[in-house]
């Protein structure tokens, strides 16, 4: 016969000793949690000094017996217990906790007064030390053996204090001893010799190593602060006005290299911010008192070790601080060494470039090109040897301009720093390196231009074949490759003069109109259309204003004719290309193109009438002239866009006809001369009837354009 578990009278005993053993446990957790807040309780009183509260006697955890062989069928079918609520925090009762006032006053007079007592006792010991020196009342080695046996005994009375509970007060005495070790080894070799130098380095670091371990084994920051302070007051109390930056800098490291390993293990930000400020404080103290030439070695290699010991911090901040005013300290004891200047400077800006990588901090990417280019500006005037200065900043430009291809090719971001570090990076290398060699070379300072140009536009080109196969941002690509136009552009006012910088703007403005169309980037049609602008100002403000004597121009060999002929070609083709982005700024170029090309022939005439018309005739002849150019023009235009079914030539050739007419009946008939006024109006008419017969002779074709077919 089977056993059912659902059938009455057959209990399932597995689910009831399931429940059991739940409820078991859930009695266990409650009593455990109910100890450790008792224990936690008793803690704050003992520090508190407070009495303990009447409490009712403690429960006792009784053994949890087995689950009984047989329970009732009814008790088996009833639903499961709900789970107890889970503890919650224990409440101190009301009467326990102490009025605010208390505990300020307790915190006052236990803590504060307590640190401020182990500070200012250090203080006094130091003082001391310096009136007994300067009185000559302790011999040399008593003062030595006096300080060691008076930090020891701090120690020793701050372990037994701790070890009774009274671990506030420990912690300030353990403290004081721990500075003044730090004071008497100090002494030892720096002021006494009464040791050598590798015995103090050995006992510095096993003091420094005991700080450590005492703030670890005592879980205090206090001991920690007060054993810092203490190692910096002790070579200020204690100078005699000597300079020996290696055995004070040796020191300083070696009580930083403690108490930065002790902040990082136990995450204290706040000893590592005593540590950086103690550490920029008294190295600028020291550069703006003692500082000379002899010091400049010393001054370098600890400028660069204290560098590297908080460059790597995990806080915010600190990295970044320490990243900028480097080069300030390397810009001070170079003396204007391009080569020393270079050696401690690139090596630095790598390691920034490289951490902002790795940790992904664009903070610290900020601050090492900051720190880099501003420095350079701030410490260069006139370098001797111009040649490796040009090529240190060369160098420094390339570890910056890295950042952003070498994160894409890696498929990381680039982040919006490292985007705007790329002109800001581009614009500094070129002012700075302008700035150097122009006396020089400016004969080629447009080809120094241009090669920057290359440079970003080679990324730009990596960028965009790299980001298209991968269906990545384009922005990047677009990016380097404007800041290549730009350099571009600057280029060529600095390389060519007079109609050659409006020609070669004309033409840059065509090839980039090929890219964008290339690309089907938007973008890029802008830049092409600000260099057409470009090209456009300089033609109207210097090329036609300050042209010269016209008179004396070759007819179509001058430098007006081929600027104004190769500008409309250029912007024809920049209108052509432009052709996908609507219809206003494919139709201005087209417009501004025939408006060149019309001015070209206009240029040529004028040189004609200026060098073969009497004077007395010459402005009729012109003006004549320009009406024939203008008329003979736009029945040109119009033959062209019937034949090749353009639409926008058709027009343009019957809007400048409108105004040829316009010319003609408000100004020409009014200022020209009887023959010329004739000559003028014959021609026209004559030119009227033949567009009218051509319109005529070709309505039907015109009509069929129209309407698309």
């Amino acid at each position: 016969m089977s056993s059912d578990p659902q059938t009455p009278g057959n209990p399932d005993w597995s689910q009831i000793a399931a429940r059991m053993d739940a409820l078991t446990e859930a009695n266990l957790r409650i009593l455990r949690r109910q100890q450790e807040i008792e224990q936690r309780l008793e803690r704050m009183e003992a520090a508190l000094r407070l009495s303990p509260p009447v409490r009712p006697p403690e429960p006792v955890a009784r053994p949890v017996r087995p689950p009984p062989p047989a329970i009732p069928v009814e008790q088996a079918q009833a639903p499961p217990a709900p789970p107890p609520p889970p503890p919650s925090e224990a409440v101190t009762p009301p009467d326990a906790q102490p009025p605010a006032a208390e505990n300020l006053e307790t915190q006052v007079g236990l803590t504060w007064i307590n640190r401020i007592g182990a500070i200012t006792l250090i203080l006094g010991v130091a003082f001391f030390f310096k009136y007994a020196i300067d009185n000559e009342w302790i011999g040399e080695s008593g003062r030595v053996i006096l300080g060691l046996l008076a930090g020891f005994t701090a120690l020793f009375a701050g372990d037994r204090l701790w070890n009774r509970d009274q671990k506030t007060f420990a912690h300030g005495l353990t403290g004081l001893g721990i500075s003044i070790l730090y004071l008497s080894f100090y002494a030892a070799f720096g002021f006494y010799r009464l040791i050598p130098r590798e015995a103090a380095f050995v006992l510095m670091v096993v003091t420094t190593a005991a700080s450590g371990a005492l703030s670890l084994r005592y879980h205090s920051l206090a001991i920690a602060v007060l054993a810092l302070i203490g190692g910096y007051v002790t070579p200020l109390s204690l100078s005699t006005g000597e300079d020996r930056p290696w055995i004070f800098f040796s020191y300083l490291f070696v009580l930083n290299a403690g108490a930065l390993s002790l902040a990082r293990r136990q995450a204290w930000r706040a000893l590592e911010l005593l540590t950086f400020g103690a550490t920029f404080f008294l190295y600028l103290a020291w550069h703006a008192d003692r500082f000379d030439d002899a010091d400049r070695v010393p001054a370098a290699v600890f400028a660069a070790l204290f560098y590297l010991s908080f460059v790597i911090s995990p806080w915010r901040w600190i990295p970044e601080i320490a990243q900028f005013f480097v080069n300030t300290a390397y810009a001070s004891v170079t003396a204007r060494d391009p080569g020393a200047y270079f050696l401690m400077t690139l090596p630095t800006a790598a390691l920034g470039v490289y951490l902002a990588d790795r940790r992904n901090r664009m903070e610290l990417l900020q601050a090492a090109l900051a720190g880099f280019w501003f420095e350079f500006f701030l410490w260069e005037s006139h370098p001797d040897f111009r040649e490796w200065t040009v090529l240190g900043l060369a160098a420094g430009f390339a570890i910056f301009f890295a950042w952003v291809p070498l994160r894409i090719l890696r498929d990381r971001d680039p982040g919006v720093t490292g985007l705007v570090s790329m002109p800001v990076n581009g614009a500094a290398f070129f002012a700075a390196a302008y700035g150097l060699v122009w006396y020089i070379y400016k004969d080629w300072m447009g080809l120094f231009a241009a090669a920057v140009a290359a440079v970003h536009l080679g990324a730009a080109m990596m960028i965009y074949r790299w980001s298209r196969q991968r269906s990545r941002d384009m922005r990047p690509a677009l990016l380097a490759a404007g800041i290549a136009l730009g350099f571009l552009t600057l280029a060529i006012p600095l390389q060519f003069s007079a109609y050659h910088i409006t020609i070669a703007w004309a033409l840059e403005g065509a090839a980039l109109s090929w890219i964008a169309f290339k690309l089907a980037e938007r973008r890029v049609y802008w830049g092409a259309w600000a260099v057409f602008a470009l090209a456009l100002a300089r033609i109207v403000t210097i090329d036609l204003a300050y042209a010269g004597d016209w008179s004396i121009m070759r007819l179509f060999a001058n430098g007006v004719f081929f600027t104004l002929l190769l500008s409309a070609l250029s912007f024809a083709h920049g209108a052509y290309w432009s052709r996908g982005q609507g219809a206003a700024p494919a139709g201005i170029l087209l417009v501004l193109a025939h408006a060149l090309m019309i001015g070209a022939l206009q240029s040529q005439l004028t040189i004609w009438a200026l060098r073969n018309v009497a004077p007395e005739y010459q402005r009729n002849a012109i003006s004549l002239g320009l009406s024939a150019i203008m008329t003979l023009y736009a029945v040109a235009l119009i033959v062209s866009g019937v034949l090749r079914a353009f639409t926008p030539h058709r027009i343009l050739g019957l809007i400048l006809i409108g105004l040829v007419v316009a010319k003609l009946y408000l100004m020409d008939v009014w200022d020209m001369g009887r023959l010329f006024r004739t000559l003028a109006f014959l021609g026209l008419g004559a030119m009227l009837l033949a567009t009218s017969y051509l319109y005529s002779r070709y309505r039907k074709s015109i009509a069929r354009f129209w309407r698309g077919e």
